[in-house]
């Protein structure tokens, strides 16, 4: 068993459980014991009860009485309502961000990441980056409550994307995500904290059309 700093550890189960939400070892309603996962990540159990304790508080999985926790089953209408409360609280942060000043190199990040959301290799990469872009304006909006409640919102993004199995989206669309992500940059790189702020809003609610587009897709069509 590892026996590491507690704290750490805690760290370490927590990533851990993430890795395999995202890589879908684990899957929406599916039970997680103490036991099964610290056999599964070579730890012991209390580090293991705490970070599962955490989640639950993240709102990333829920206890089930006398039977340990399970990943929570998130629905189309839950993911909806976080695009939505995206949209609110991102565009208040890069308009704080422009406001309190551009940290030297952040724009320079910002096109990096914007470009590799595009263009990266992998599905897993493009994702990784796209959370990035948002991740970087939200570090340095200047706000520490704002940045710990979208901190959330962004984790709960990457679990519902897995939970759900929102798919890839073409090239064409990608393509368009690239032009909204610079467009963005642009703003806060002239300072112009309304522009990004509409920018950021539009693209966040923009991403949510596309959606709610792909869950009427996938719906079956009804026999007559």
């Amino acid at each position: 068993m590892i026996e590491k700093q507690r704290g750490n550890t805690v760290d370490y189960v927590r990533s851990m459980i993430f890795e395999d939400i995202f890589s879908q070892a684990i899957v929406p309603g599916q039970k997680m014991t103490t036991e099964a996962l610290a056999a599964r990540y070579q730890v012991t159990r209390t580090p293991v009860r705490e970070a599962l304790n955490r989640l639950e508080c993240e709102h990333i999985v829920e206890s089930i009485p006398n039977a340990g926790f399970r990943f929570k089953v998130y629905t189309a209408e839950e993911m909806f309502d976080l695009y939505e409360v995206r949209e609110s609280l991102e565009g208040l942060a890069v308009r704080r961000l422009v406001e309190n000043g551009v940290p030297e190199g952040l724009v320079d990040q910002l096109r990096h990441d914007a470009d590799s959301a595009a263009n990266g290799a992998t599905f897993e990469e493009r994702r990784y980056s796209d959370i990035e872009f948002h991740q970087l304006i939200i570090t340095h909006c200047g706000s520490e409550l704002l940045t710990r409640m979208m901190d959330n919102c962004l984790l709960l993004s990457k679990c519902m994307v897995a939970a759900l199995r929102i798919p890839d989206r073409n090239h064409s669309h990608t393509q368009d995500v690239l032009q909204e992500h610079l467009a963005i940059v642009e703003a806060i790189a002239a300072n112009d904290a309304t522009e990004a702020e509409k920018l950021l809003k539009r693209h966040i609610h923009r991403a949510l059309r596309a959606i709610r587009a792909e869950f009427r897709a996938s719906k079956p069509t009804r026999k007559p």
